[in-house]
């Protein structure tokens, strides 16, 4: 029982120092994360009030960080590829990379992707695309109703 205690522990710290790190990459940009979820060694949260969303995914000891303006998006959608001659097979060893793609309101702005996977990375897809599928849901409803 005590590996798994120590291991719980260990993810709780890692968990919490990346929303710190979500909440200070926010911070500087003066937003204030209302909303926030964590993934293993992703992290994605949104400022309601300033209408951005904050992206910060780790691999290895690098962390990347993306902001997104939702008020300046059209859309966002998912991008699935698949590893070459995989793409029938259907599974998720299949699956090459998982992007949250925004397409902007205007041409002079460019598309934002957000990558939540790639198999170059990690072995297997986990939790990601779930993950991607309910954020992806999240930033669309946001968008239809920052319209209406």
């Amino acid at each position: 029982i005590l590996p798994f205690a120590i291991m719980s522990s260990k993810s709780k710290g890692i968990e919490k120092k990346h929303k710190l790190a979500l909440a200070q990459f926010a911070q500087g940009e003066d937003c204030v994360i209302t909303k926030q979820e964590i993934d293993g060694d992703i992290c994605i949260g949104i400022d309601e009030n300033k209408n951005k969303l904050f992206f910060l995914s780790y691999f290895k000891d690098e962390a990347q960080t993306t902001s997104v303006d939702l008020s300046q998006m059209e859309s966002c959608n998912i991008i699935k590829t698949h590893k070459e001659g995989m793409k029938d097979v259907g599974d998720s060893y299949s699956i090459a990379s998982l992007i949250m793609n925004f397409k902007p309101k205007t041409s002079s702005l460019s598309q934002v992707n957000l990558e939540f996977y790639n198999s170059a990375k990690k072995v297997q897809v986990g939790t990601e695309y779930v993950f991607l599928r309910e954020w992806s849901k999240t930033v669309n409803d946001r968008l239809k109703a920052v319209k209406a």
